[in-house]
């Protein structure tokens, strides 16, 4: 009885990893459409549980201004968990994370790798067409970088 007491806890936590490693892996295979959709449908628990939600700080604010207000997190794909920004281990000879930033009407979506990154600006409002509007931002391991607008359809 003791042990079952001592392990509910740890099976609510276990519960919720498994929440958020079904979410980056189902968010990682999605089309461009159905990641916007993801997060465009996210209610104010999932926006807690997968996003920094910086929905109710001022939008003028600077991600580092927002930064010291929320505890930042990146999902790292190698251990398959949450890691804060100030753990973030690029000495790594291979790395690869994703933080998700949820504003009003917009998220971030940023990648951390090895090989480069890229951030993709995602404007949560479909336009009259359904389409979803995303800035992708990328650049190489030389920092070289590309940006493009496209536009995700249904």
């Amino acid at each position: 009885a003791v042990f079952l007491i001592l392990m509910i806890p740890r099976f609510g936590v276990m519960a919720k990893e498994v929440r958020i490693n079904s979410f980056y892996k189902k968010f990682e295979k999605a089309s461009d459409y159905e990641k916007c959709t993801m997060l465009s449908k996210l209610d104010e628990k999932g926006r807690t549980l997968y996003t920094n939600d910086f929905m109710d700080l001022p939008d003028d604010m600077d991600e580092e201004e927002r930064a010291k207000l929320i505890t930042v997190k990146y999902y790292d794909f190698q251990v398959n968990h949450y890691v804060e920004a100030d753990k973030v281990d690029l000495s790594r000879r291979y790395y690869r994370y994703m933080k998700i930033d949820y504003l009003l009407d917009k998220a971030c979506v940023s990648y951390i790798s090895n090989d480069g990154g890229s951030r993709w600006d995602i404007v949560l409002k479909p336009d009259k067409e359904g389409a979803y509007t995303i800035v992708k931002t990328e650049t190489d391991e030389k920092g070289k970088t590309n940006t493009e607008t496209i536009k995700a359809k249904p």
